[in-house]
Formats: C-alpha cells, sequence, structure tokens
C-alpha cells in the first residue's frame, strides 16, 4: 500500500488524532504511517485547548507538521 509519513511536533504536548481517530501522544517515537489522500490532523491539550489543520498527502515522502499551541 503507498503511504506518506507525517512527523508531528508540538509545543508544549498534545494528543494526536487523526481524522477524529486517536493516536499518541507527543513526544511521538516514530513518524506516522498515513494513507494517501486528505486528512484532518488534530492535537488537544487539556489546557491550551485544540487545534486543527487538514493536509493533503500526496506523495510517499515524510511530511511534517508544527503546532505551537502556547503562541497559536
Amino acid at each position: 500500500e503507498h503511504c506518506a509519513f507525517l512527523d508531528i511536533k508540538i509545543d508544549p504536548w498534545g494528543i494526536v488524532y487523526i481524522d477524529g481517530e486517536l493516536v499518541d501522544t507527543t513526544p511521538l517515537k516514530r513518524p506516522i504511517a498515513i494513507a494517501l489522500g486528505e486528512h484532518m490532523i488534530s492535537v488537544k491539550h487539556a489546557t491550551l485547548g485544540e487545534r486543527e489543520r487538514k493536509m493533503i498527502m500526496d506523495s510517499t515522502k515524510l511530511y511534517q507538521i508544527t503546532f505551537d499551541l502556547k503562541n497559536e
């Protein structure tokens, strides 16, 4: 199966969801394998709230995304 890889950095930390499904809490041990196509990336933090970004994975490469919850 063709997939991309997603490396997510969150400051200070957060719980990661992809398309509404729980993935893990950061820091992540390794990039996440994700099917090609459009995905909604959400991160939640107990006191800093929730942020979302739509991403389109159109190539089998490593995508990087950063959420700065303190300053966004």
